[in-house]
């Protein structure tokens, strides 16, 4: 599976609001997030996937996780320029 960047900041920010135990119920979630709760429960089950035991509190209205469990998705651009024999040459 190929996750867009966008994908990956949406994935970053979902597994803090759920470790925080701060979500809102799943319409508020996806409400605030601006996404579908189709979108939602798919993010969801992605994060499951990995590893994530994800629970619902619905007297408490929130998603949390019921053992330790970190996320970390980190971006890095690198940009790297190559010069010719004459150095001003761009291979």
């Amino acid at each position: 599976m190929s996750l867009t960047l966008k994908h990956l900041t949406r994935l970053r920010s979902l597994h803090q609001r759920i470790k925080t135990a701060q979500t809102g119920t799943p319409i508020e979630l996806a409400k605030s997030m601006h996404i579908s709760e189709r979108t939602l429960r798919e993010d969801l089950k992605l994060i499951k996937n990995w590893g994530g035991k994800i629970c619902y509190d619905q007297k408490s209205g929130t998603y949390y996780y019921s053992s330790d469990f970190e996320l970390k998705i980190n971006f890095e651009v690198i940009a790297i320029t190559l010069y010719g024999p004459n150095k001003d040459e761009y291979n």
